[in-house]
């Protein structure tokens, strides 16, 4: 009996994970949108679902830090991969966010809209416009989340790397100040950092640009050529062998940030090659890690 008794206090003291906090992103109404008849597509593997596209809807998916009652976090918003065809949203998104809320940070997964000229006006900008929304709201709930000002990240996977990478570097906007789009610090895992032929990957490169665009447009969109100094500290993982998205997205990146003295962590491995989230292996060290670099931040 004296056990049970020492089972049931064990069982009140331990903290239980908070069920995760589900919103639309945009409930006035999503901007530049076209009316249309297509559907959110899912796929699941037992029960779960895994990817996600056809996004019409974006939410937000919060997973608060597990932290003391009263104890503020950090916050990342979460950019599933996915070639901006779809999204790898269990992966590299609520997997990830349930790491980082079990480790004190509160994990945003944020599913976006990819590019489709039948559901947009204007395809190229609808991710952008919505990761800086993300991190609006975020910023604008950080009181009620517990997170600490200041510390509100963004972090992407391949494509999704691509659009936390172009969050953090463009910033010409009338919508919004730079206090509130710009993201306090980077993560880009695996990232397609740079849309110049023979650097990005090409399957990203033309479902958010086109198959044929202007040069200007993939200027615009080479994150590494809009770093400035208003980019924020950044933490890379990627693999050399990596046949996907070749490392120079990331060392192209790496390389101007250090031009500038913006503060980079990075941690490139031999192998690896591409996706791999945090499956077990020798690139699983990179999430360890990751949590131990932002709490420097602070």
């Amino acid at each position: 009996m004296k056990y049970f008794f020492l089972f049931i206090m064990i069982g009140v003291v331990l903290p239980m994970s908070a069920q995760p906090i589900k919103m639309d992103l945009w409930p006035e109404g999503v901007p530049n949108t076209l009316i249309n008849e297509i559907e959110e597509g899912v796929r699941e593997n037992n029960g779960v679902v895994t990817h996600v596209s056809d996004v019409s809807n974006p939410t937000l998916t919060i997973y608060k830090a597990e932290v003391e009652d009263g104890a503020k976090s950090p916050a990342v918003v979460i950019c599933p991969g996915g070639g901006y065809v779809n999204l790898s949203i269990e992966k590299e998104g609520h997997d990830v966010a349930k790491f980082l809320a079990k480790n004190g940070i509160t994990g945003v997964v944020l599913k976006y809209r990819l590019p489709n000229d039948e559901m947009q006006k204007n395809k190229t900008i609808a991710p952008l416009q919505d990761a800086r929304k993300a991190i609006t709201t975020i910023k604008n709930m950080a009181v009620e989340l517990n997170i600490f000002p200041g510390m509100i990240g963004v972090m992407g996977f391949s494509a999704g790397g691509h659009l936390a990478a172009t969050a953090s570097t463009h910033f010409d906007t009338d919508n919004y100040s730079l206090k509130e789009i710009r993201p306090d610090f980077s993560v880009l895992i695996y990232p397609v950092a740079s849309m110049k032929p023979g650097v990005t990957h090409m399957g990203s490169h033309d479902r958010l640009l086109g198959e044929d665009p202007d040069e200007a447009i993939e200027i615009q969109y080479s994150n590494e050529l809009q770093i400035n100094k208003n980019t924020p500290p950044t933490f890379m993982v990627h693999s050399f062998d990596d046949g996907s998205v070749p490392i120079a997205n990331s060392l192209r990146y790496v390389e101007r940030l250090s031009e500038l003295g913006i503060e980079c962590e990075t941690h490139f491995y031999k192998s690896g090659g591409h996706g791999y989230g945090m499956l077990p292996g020798h690139t699983d060290t990179w999430p360890g890690l990751l949590v131990k670099w932002i709490k420097t931040l602070y």
